[in-house]
C-alpha cells in the first residue's frame, strides 16, 4: 500500500437561516460530492493524511461523511456529537431534531439508518445484481440520489413548517 496524500477542501459552510434552507443545502452539499453521505452513519472525519490508496479513494475531499443528521449537527454546532446508545438521548440525532425543530416523529422519518431501504423498495430499485453484488452502496451517485430524493420527499411533506421554522444555533 502507498501512503496517498490528496488535497484537502473546506468544508461547506451553511449561511442560511430556516430548516428548509439547511435541508435544502444538505443536498447541494450531497450532490457536489455524493461521497460525502452514508445515511448508515451519523458522522466519519478522517484527520489530515490518508493511509492507504483504498481509504483515499472512499473518502470525500474535505474528509467527512455523513447521515442526514449528521450534517445538520456539523453545519450548525461545527462539531460532530459522539452518538449515545439510546437515540433520544442527547446524541446527534437528538441535536439535529432540536435545530431543524422537529418532532420526535419527523425525525423518526428523515434521520433512521434504514431510510434509504424504505425509498429503495417504494421505488422498486434493486440494491444487489444478479450475482449478489452491491449495485448501490454509499459513495456512489445513486446511492446519493435516493439520499437527496429521501430528504426531498420529507421537505415537501413539511414545507410550511420547515419555512418558518428558524434554525437553532445554540444547541448544545
Amino acid at each position: 500500500m502507498s501512503n496517498v496524500k490528496r488535497r484537502r477542501t473546506a468544508l461547506p459552510v451553511f449561511s442560511g437561516k430556516t430548516a428548509w434552507d439547511l435541508l435544502d443545502f444538505i443536498t447541494w452539499v450531497i450532490q457536489g460530492e455524493p461521497k460525502r453521505y452514508d445515511q448508515g452513519d451519523w458522522m466519519k472525519l478522517v484527520e489530515q493524511g490518508y493511509s492507504s490508496d483504498f481509504v483515499a479513494e472512499q473518502m470525500p475531499s474535505c474528509g467527512t461523511i455523513g447521515c442526514v443528521a449528521g450534517w445538520v449537527d456539523l453545519l450548525v454546532t461545527g462539531r460532530p456529537t459522539i452518538v449515545k446508545v439510546d437515540l433520544f438521548a442527547d446524541d446527534t440525532m437528538t441535536r439535529a431534531r432540536r435545530i431543524l425543530g422537529l418532532t420526535k416523529d419527523q425525525a423518526g422519518k428523515l434521520f433512521p439508518s434504514n431510510a434509504l431501504s424504505v425509498v429503495r423498495e417504494r421505488l422498486h430499485v434493486r440494491s444487489y445484481g444478479a450475482d449478489g453484488e452491491h449495485i448501490i452502496t454509499p459513495g456512489d451517485t445513486a446511492y446519493a440520489e435516493l439520499g437527496v430524493l429521501h430528504i426531498r420527499e420529507f421537505m415537501l411533506a413539511h414545507e410550511k413548517k420547515l419555512k418558518r421554522t428558524l434554525v437553532k444555533r445554540g444547541i448544545k
